[in-house]
């Protein structure tokens, strides 16, 4: 970067008056030269700034992403356990009416007889 400044300093160095002397001319070649510094520096700063927020950004959607598919994730762990839930008080509802009605056909084949 410096050798690019130091190439390009000549170019865009303010012109010298006639009749100046050399130091002058030096003087204010100098100048433009730190002006131009000085304008690359605010403008490699700025950029950084930009490139910060930028990074701070996505790294603050990231986590909202990835804070959502853990919210997400619990809820659906709940939802399969009440599922479960469900199809097992319907199984075991299931078992006891089957179980229910297989004592009643035995009562009826197999009637207890009565002791007189």
């Amino acid at each position: 970067m410096a050798l690019a400044l130091t190439l390009t300093r000549s170019a865009y160095a303010e012109e010298p008056t006639p009749g100046a002397s050399p130091l002058t001319a030096e003087a204010a070649e100098t100048r433009a030269f730190e002006a131009r510094v000085t304008r690359v520096t605010r403008l490699r700063a700025f950029t950084e700034e930009l490139i910060s927020e930028r990074e701070q950004r996505a790294f603050t959607e990231a986590a909202d992403r990835y804070a959502r598919a853990v919210e997400f994730t619990k809820r659906l762990a709940v939802e399969r356990e009440q599922q479960s839930q469900q199809e097992f008080e319907k199984a075991m509802a299931l078992y006891l009416r089957k179980l229910e009605f297989a004592r009643e056909l035995s009562r009826r084949a197999h009637p207890v007889p009565l002791n007189r």
